[in-house]
């Protein structure tokens, strides 16, 4: 649903866009909290950015409607708890 139309000039905003944007889909009822997914702008696998951002619109979606919701981030968590990359063996 994002992409080119709206995915293009998010990545331009943001001057970058080398990673795939994080996305998620859901079919709720009116005000119904949603999580979108956020991540490193470029690197996909950059473990200090892996977060979500809850948000909720009181009276969407109506029944003809559609709601995109799009967050980005200006940097890292603050206290990321997952690790610095992948556990190898």
């Amino acid at each position: 649903m994002i992409h080119p139309k709206l995915g293009k000039p998010m990545c331009s905003a943001v001057g970058g866009g080398a990673a795939l944007i994080p996305s998620n889909a859901k079919l709720a009822a009116l005000g119904t909290r949603i999580d979108l997914s956020l991540g490193h702008k470029d690197e996909a696998r950059s473990f200090d950015h892996f977060d979500t951002m809850t948000v909720m619109v009181a009276d969407a979606p109506r029944p003809d409607e559609i709601v995109p919701c799009m967050a980005v981030s200006g940097g890292a968590r603050p206290n990321h708890r997952v690790g610095s990359g992948p556990i190898t063996d």
